[in-house]
């Protein structure tokens, strides 16, 4: 009877210790700042005025690969933007630098707040506006590669009837 006991408590503190190491992964995945490539997809501006005027949301792209990032209809101004972005864990941040054309003014740096919890990211921007995004499949070697060749047809057009 003692030792059924013994190794239902041994039991029980192996599943908490297994829990929790999940737990410490996906926070240290967190942390990783590879864990930010992919493509993600979110929304923000959803906003109900008191007098029951409803502004719709804005739906919101992001794809990081590496050092590249592009941004579109987030709430910069900018319809869409690519950069390089650089990841800071420790604070939690990343900072996008907005490329421009040659002989452009350099663009202001732009500075996010993230969280990845339970695969959703969550930025926010210095004014404490959030976006929450879901990450997106996308296949780096797609299984199909479909080849698609357009040509112009030349010739006469006949007409024929049949009764």
């Amino acid at each position: 009877m003692f030792c059924s006991r013994l190794c239902i408590v041994a039991a029980a503190a192996c599943l908490v210790s297994v829990s929790s190491f999940a737990r410490l992964a996906a926070d240290d995945a967190a942390g990783d700042p590879k864990a930010l490539d992919g493509l993600w997809a979110g929304s923000w501006g959803l906003r109900i005025e008191p007098d029951g005027v409803v502004h719709q949301p804005v739906v919101a792209e992001l794809m990081i690969k590496g050092d590249h990032v592009e941004m579109l209809a987030f709430p910069t101004g900018m319809e869409h933007l690519t950069g390089s972005i650089r990841t800071d864990a420790r604070a939690r941040q990343i900072r996008i630098a907005p490329t421009v054309a040659p002989g452009s003014p350099p663009a202001n740096e732009i500075v996010y707040r993230y969280e990845v919890k339970d695969g959703d990211l969550t930025l926010t921007d210095e004014g404490g506006q959030s976006i929450r995004f879901g990450r997106r499949g996308i296949a780096h070697a797609p299984l199909a590669n479909a080849q698609v060749e357009f040509v112009t047809a030349t010739g006469s057009r006949t007409t024929e009837t049949c009764w």
